[in-house]
């Protein structure tokens, strides 16, 4: 019997016997794996790519300034959010006002990835200004579209990239970019490594070691020019 014939064959029975739906396949596949011992290797991961200051400062320029009106502040808000908080794209959508502690800056992340709440912080100059924003909403998604519902994540990206095209900044550039900025600032700065995983909601150390692995590419060149004048 020719293997396709097998295969469709053994597909057939394990219908018939109720597994139908991508939940049992994906248990199936990963079952045989295991009995026929075939080790299925990672992708390694990409270092994370993020702005420098200079283009921080553009965006958020940008962002702000495009036009004046209130839908502009809401996208500089958007941006300067997404960078001082180290939020992913989804989580900020789902961001509650009634999560955010105006006094201490303390701020609830629900259900982030992995369906895990965590606690992450955004600084004085950022809430000020989102309280302007909310003019004495207490309530509700943080980020409204003109609908008054909740931005979608697709919107978002939208939202990055046109500010991206307008500031002239030529890196392929995402929400998940800025959050990658914002690691890449503390970890510069120096905060350890195992307060910034909690903060992103890393479940994984090894994730958040991929910014020292950015800050020393990004040193490289200048620290070998020293060290080579060592003798």
């Amino acid at each position: 019997m020719e293997k396709q014939d097998l295969i469709k064959n053994w597909t057939r029975d394990l219908r018939k016997n109720g597994f139908d739906n991508s939940t049992d396949w994906k248990y199936i596949i990963r079952e045989v794996r295991k009995a026929a011992e075939i080790k299925v290797g990672r992708k390694p991961k990409k270092l994370p790519e993020f702005l420098t200051m200079d283009e921080v400062r553009d965006i958020l320029s940008v962002s702000y300034n495009l036009q004046h009106s209130r839908n502009t502040t809401k996208k500089g808000l958007i941006i300067e959010t997404l960078l001082k908080s180290g939020l992913r794209n989804s989580e900020l959508c789902n961001l509650r006002v009634e999560n955010i502690d105006f006094k201490t800056g303390v701020f609830k992340v629900v259900e982030g990835k992995g369906k895990k709440d965590r606690f992450a912080l955004m600084p004085v100059s950022l809430l000020n200004k989102l309280k302007i924003y909310l003019s004495g909403r207490e309530s509700g998604y943080l980020f409204l579209n003109e609908h008054s519902k909740p931005f979608s994540t697709r919107t978002l990206q939208y939202i990055v990239k046109e500010i991206r095209e307008k500031a002239a900044i030529n890196k392929q550039i995402t929400p998940h970019t800025l959050r990658h900025t914002f690691a890449s600032v503390l970890i510069n700065e120096g905060i350890d490594i195992r307060k910034i995983q909690r903060l992103l909601g890393h479940e994984d150390i090894s994730t958040t070691q991929l910014y020292t692995h950015v800050l020393l590419n990004d040193m490289k060149d200048e620290v070998l020019q020293i060290t080579d004048k060592i003798n």
